[in-house]
């Protein structure tokens, strides 16, 4: 199921781009896979805690002007847009039910 676009896949698009990687240099980084983090960011799946806890590690560590300061803050940050994704999944699969 292709989950619609969603602000979780903008953000890790965006804080990637931002350091200057490659989705295999953050795959690297934070010991998901490539694949992972490019379904992720083409909001084909839905993070799971995993994906928010090595995500948010990594940027945590490698911090840029204007990011969250501590790890906890860019946990509560993903875990936020993770939510939205899964309101949003379950709101379409109760419009398919109907």
């Amino acid at each position: 199921m292709e989950i619609q676009h969603s602000e979780f896949a903008d953000l890790v698009k965006k804080h990637r781009e931002a350091r200057h990687w490659s989705r295999s240099e953050l795959a690297r980084r934070s010991g998901l896979t490539q694949a992972e983090i490019s379904r992720l960011e083409s909001s084909k799946r839905m993070p799971t805690i995993r994906h928010v806890r090595y995500l948010a590690q990594v940027f945590a560590k490698t911090r840029q002007q204007g990011d969250p300061k501590s790890y906890a803050t860019w946990v509560a940050l993903m875990v936020n847009h993770a939510d939205d994704i899964r309101r949003e999944v379950r709101a379409s699969r109760r419009s398919v039910n109907k």
